[in-house]
């Protein structure tokens, strides 16, 4: 995470500690649990989905309106997810232009079969013109070649052209 990602959540942090102290504290306890599921794995070659989901979840929960909820990211059953190799740094910069720049609800999802782990980011609604705005910032072809990097041509990232769009993140699963 950049620098400049975290000085919008830490302002609301300061400027919360008077108005609102247990949402300042629930948003300072999100920045330190991102900041601890990002470290020391930032450059390393493979992480796994359960160290990733930890990052997404307190990123979510960073720029939620109470810092509790993920309320505009539904982890569908990855309450506890498996320990799946998981190239690293794929998930939060997917995630993070749709949370920062719409207000629309996503679901994320899980689904193995076959020796292929399938995540599926999709949105829910409600505002379709900007869900198709913060779509268009995802870098779908850099993730998608950082998946290819480390799992094989058989990883990918692929945005579903739909009313409402639907992201596959697909790599192999060890059986």
């Amino acid at each position: 995470v950049a620098p400049g990602g975290l000085s919008g959540p830490l302002a609301a942090t300061d400027a919360e500690v008077v108005t609102h102290p247990q949402r300042a504290q629930d948003r300072l306890a999100a920045v330190i649990e991102l900041l601890r599921a990002l470290q020391p794995h930032v450059e390393a070659q493979v992480s796994t989905l359960a160290r990733e989901i930890t990052a997404l979840r307190a990123y979510a929960r960073l720029v939620s309106a109470d810092a509790q909820h993920t309320e505009r990211l539904h982890l569908a059953s990855l309450d506890d997810p498996p320990e799946l190799p998981l190239a690293p740094m794929v998930l939060l910069p997917l995630v993070r232009p749709l949370l920062d720049e719409g207000t629309t609800l996503w679901s994320l999802s899980l689904h193995v079969s076959d020796g292929v782990a399938e995540l599926r980011l999709q949105a829910l609604g409600p505002d379709g013109a900007r869900t198709r705005a913060a779509v268009d910032l995802v870098p779908v072809a850099e993730l998608s070649q950082r998946l290819r990097a480390v799992h094989g041509q058989g990883a990918g990232l692929a945005l579903l052209a739909e009313e409402l769009p639907v992201f596959k993140l697909t790599w192999p699963a060890p059986t």
